[in-house]
């Protein structure tokens, strides 16, 4: 069983692996699942073009070891520096790919496995003497039919933060559509279902309990075309849901230990 490369067309050198009906091409760049296709389907959505300096939209980019902006530091990064570096790749075979980014007294090691759906690990170890608060999340751009079709189930009666409106907290009733621009900032660990319009392409996406915070972006209309690497009607065919550790859910790891955020992705 031997790791397989190909070209991608915007990122260059990506990994290929495969098992029965769900095959998935991930790029050192960034450690980014560039895309994920079940029974010839794309499951995630992805830009068709990037913008000099930032890494491609789409796919299942890496923020770590912050979300949003720096708590200290303005000029850094948004969403951390693990998507503009070049991940080594430790290790692979047909359906699993390892890549490591060693960054300081950290370092971010990706599992990506094929078969069953998809399943995705980033694991933070620290090799300081001290312990290190981060933040880490998959930051998941699905691929749907209509995004005011789409209903996400398992988040009815979870607060949220909303941060179109000042990061103010906010009860979920019932299950989260789109009619307009969201991004919201879930406290749930449970798993969700993203409904696809008439269910047919339902996914689940299940965080194992290792995290809890989900993050539910759209950015419609007016935002994506101030994006810059979105075309008009890029917005209707995505949707973000994507697990992690914000906020309060930020993850504290001591001296010489690890901690992995997981998310299995599989269809309903």
């Amino acid at each position: 069983m031997t790791l397989q490369f190909e070209t991608h067309p915007i990122v260059g050198r990506v990994a290929r692996i495969t098992a029965g009906d769900d095959i998935a091409w991930i790029a050192p760049q960034g450690g980014q699942v560039v895309r994920w296709t079940h029974a010839g389907r794309d499951m995630l959505w992805c830009a068709r073009k990037r913008l000099p300096g930032k890494s491609l939209r789409g796919g299942i980019p890496l923020c770590w070891p912050w979300f949003g902006s720096h708590p200290n530091d303005g000029s850094l990064p948004n969403h951390g520096v693990a998507r503009l570096q070049e991940f080594d790749v430790a290790d692979g075979a047909d359906d699993r790919v390892t890549m490591r980014l060693p960054q300081e007294n950290l370092e971010a090691e990706l599992h990506v496995r094929a078969g069953d759906g998809l399943e995705v690990s980033l694991t933070t170890s620290n090799s300081s003497d001290e312990p290190v608060a981060i933040e880490a999340v998959l930051h998941t751009y699905l691929a749907v039919r209509d995004v005011e079709a789409v209903a996400i189930e398992g988040l009815d009666g979870t607060t949220f933060l909303d941060q179109l409106d000042d990061m103010s907290a906010k009860r979920q009733e019932g299950n989260v559509t789109f009619n307009g621009e969201v991004d919201r900032i879930y406290s749930a660990s449970d798993p969700v279902i993203v409904r696809d319009g008439d269910g047919e392409g339902s996914i689940v996406l299940d965080g194992r309990g290792s995290c809890g915070s989900v993050v539910v972006w759209n950015p419609w209309i007016e935002k994506s075309a101030r994006l810059g690497d979105m075309a008009p009607d890029d917005f209707r065919r995505m949707v973000c849901v994507e697990t992690g550790w914000i906020g309060a859910d930020r993850r504290t790891i001591n001296a010489g230990e690890s901690q992995t955020l997981s998310t299995h992705f599989q269809m309903a």
